[in-house]
Parts: structure tokens; sequence; C-alpha cells
């Protein structure tokens, strides 16, 4: 006879969840007018706990500007690890442009 507290405990297994948001992992720099940005973009897909979503190969994610000609491969298929790396990038005219990254329904600037 007595007051004991029972405990049970249980192992649950939680998974990544599915693409919530894009984030930009490395700004792109070093641009200079008609040549690739010397540091090129990277973009990581995140799953709505923040997450990295792995697994994710085959999504593409597609660079724009806010303004002007963006020039280069525009877009960047994201691998296994859930980056996208962009490599060559380039804006021909002199000025300050804001990058925008889209993948199906989420976007950001970067």
């Amino acid at each position: 006879s007595g007051s004991g507290v029972l405990s049970v405990t249980a192992s649950v297994d939680v998974t990544v969840g599915p693409i919530a948001a894009l984030q930009v992992r490395t700004q792109a720099a070093g641009a200079t007018g008609g040549s690739p940005f010397s540091t090129q973009p990277v973009i990581t897909v995140h799953d709505a706990g923040g997450n990295i979503v792995t697994g994710s190969s085959g999504v593409t994610v597609t660079a724009a500007v806010d303004s002007g000609t963006l020039g280069g491969t525009k877009t960047a298929t994201v691998a296994t690890s859930g980056v996208a790396t962009f490599d060559s990038l380039k804006v021909n005219e002199a000025r300050t442009v804001i990058l925008m990254f889209k993948s199906g329904s989420f976007t950001v600037n970067g």
C-alpha cells in the first residue's frame, strides 16, 4: 500500500515537415556591372519549425530583381541537403537591386 507515483515514457520520432519557407543562407556580394557576383546567393528550404527540409531534391528556386534585368542562370535546384546554390547571377547596370527568390508560393528577398 502506498501513494507511489507511476511514470511512463515513450519515444516519439519527430520528422521534418513540408517546405513552409525559404531563407537566404548566403547573400550575393562582389557585384561588378556585367560580371557574375563573386559570392553567389545560397537559399535553404525550411519547414514550419525552422528545420532545413532535407530530401527535397528536385524543388526549383527562381531568382529575380526588383527592377531591371537579372542575368545568368536564374534557377537553382534544391539538393537533397535542402540547399539551392546559384552560380552565375549578375546585373549589368551599376545600381542597387533587391534580389528576390521564389519557390512555389514561398518567397524571400536577399
